[in-house]
């Protein structure tokens, strides 16, 4: 069969179709090749014929041997995904021209030989979630290196997205490739592989599991900084999460905070550090939390609220608030800030077995406006709060317009 004008070839497997072995030789203008499921021993020689082509997609193939992709020197997108390969081949280096590169989903990938990608010098986006973690540390002599370093990154001047999982933070190097990202998603830590494969809706996510103490370097301070969707886990020894991991500084992207699993954090930030765009929070298995925000010390006499609104200013924008296992705390939320929640949405609280009420009335300014309003709530979860006494201690008429669901269980007291 001659098709020497064939531009794009797509082929799935189902069970019965296979390639001849000197089909590419009729397909030499062939400029993207997209083959589904296939299995191949190892790839076809005749692929060598395909000099014009810019797009390979080999998507869950079971191949064994794809050292031929190297004489592809055109190629500027080569995707991997869900390939059942044990180890890219030297020979990849060539790859010059390659823009992207996807290996999603390859969980038996063990080696990516060193110099490999530091070699793909146009490289602009790298996607290796639930993939490659066998990344070596810093500092081993080249002729003994066995795995590519995170160090080669530093030589992809053109990256911009980086989509990868790293088992440990002190591997992340401390250069450049940070500062030119526009899209990440950077997993640090011990995380299963259907965690680094969830679907986010922000372009810049960072996940940071740290069950030891440890002083974040430049590089991750850059990242945290650009991030829009930030997952804190562990955090051993901290009491006060962003003073001590990002020295107060303001976080002026981010739009969703999830913080969980830390038994010594007391408090999230401080006051004057600034979140002009977060939207959605969740405080998770966090037991001696106390307060969203440390307190000025002039004002130590007051009780401890949750939020407050003369140091958040930014809960205007809140859509989702979610606390769980919070079990030092007792107070929530102020009247006013209470009406600072124009767009919250989802409002979960659950196991918080100190909490006495969800609204504390203190001033009798508070007292006098009588109706309290979540104006665009739908959703609301109270769940295992043993020790609640009211839902608003003032006497107010509380008003849910758009409510579609209520969830209440366990409770002692009057709400």
């Amino acid at each position: 069969m001659e098709c020497s004008g064939l531009s794009f070839f797509h082929m799935a497997y189902d069970g019965a179709v296979k390639i001849p072995l000197n089909f590419f030789k009729q397909t030499e203008g062939l400029k993207a090749l997209d083959l589904v499921g296939m299995q191949f021993p190892s790839l076809l020689e005749s692929i060598i014929h395909l000099a014009d082509l810019r797009m390979l997609c080999l998507k869950e193939c079971v191949v064994d041997d794809i050292t031929i992709l190297g004489e592809l020197k055109s190629l500027q997108v080569l995707n991997l995904s869900l390939s059942g390969m044990k180890e890219l081949p030297k020979e990849m280096a060539q790859l010059t021209q390659l823009r992207l590169l996807d290996l999603r989903g390859c969980r038996e990938l063990k080696i990516i030989p060193p110099n490999v990608l530091s070699g793909l010098s146009k490289l602009e986006e790298i996607y290796m979630s639930g993939s490659f973690v066998e990344w070596e540390k810093g500092g081993v002599v080249e002729n003994e290196r066995k795995n590519a370093s995170l160090d080669e990154l530093n030589n992809l001047p053109c990256l911009t997205t980086l989509y990868v999982h790293i088992l440990d933070v002190q591997m992340i190097p401390k250069h450049r490739f940070v500062e030119t990202l526009d899209r990440f998603r950077i997993f640090v830590g011990n995380y299963g592989m259907h965690d680094c494969c969830d679907n986010y809706e922000f372009s810049k996510a960072l996940k940071l599991k740290l069950y030891t103490n440890i002083d974040l370097d430049n590089g991750m301070k850059k990242l945290l900084i650009k991030t829009e969707d930030l997952c804190l886990e562990g955090l051993e020894g901290v009491k006060n999460v962003l003073v001590e991991l990002n020295n107060g500084k303001d976080l002026p992207n981010l739009k969703r905070l999830y913080v969980k699993n830390g038994r010594h954090v007391q408090y999230i930030k401080t006051n004057k550090i600034g979140f002009s765009e977060l939207c959605f929070i969740t405080l998770e298995n966090l037991p001696q939390l106390v307060s969203f925000c440390s307190p000025d010390e002039r004002c130590s006499t007051k009780p401890l609220l949750l939020f407050n609104k003369q140091t958040c200013h930014w809960v205007t924008n809140l859509r989702s608030l979610i606390i769980r296992g919070c079990g030092k705390l007792e107070h929530l939320l102020s009247p006013s800030l209470v009406r600072s929640l124009v767009l919250l949405q989802c409002f979960v609280i659950e196991d918080c077995n100190c909490l006495r009420d969800i609204i504390l009335t203190e001033e009798i300014e508070e007292e006098r406006k009588d109706v309290i309003r979540f104006p665009r709530l739908n959703s609301l979860r109270i769940v295992g709060l043993t020790n609640l006494i009211f839902f608003s201690s003032g006497n107010h008429n509380i008003e849910f317009p758009l409510f579609e669901e209520l969830c209440c269980s366990n409770r002692v007291g009057s709400v």
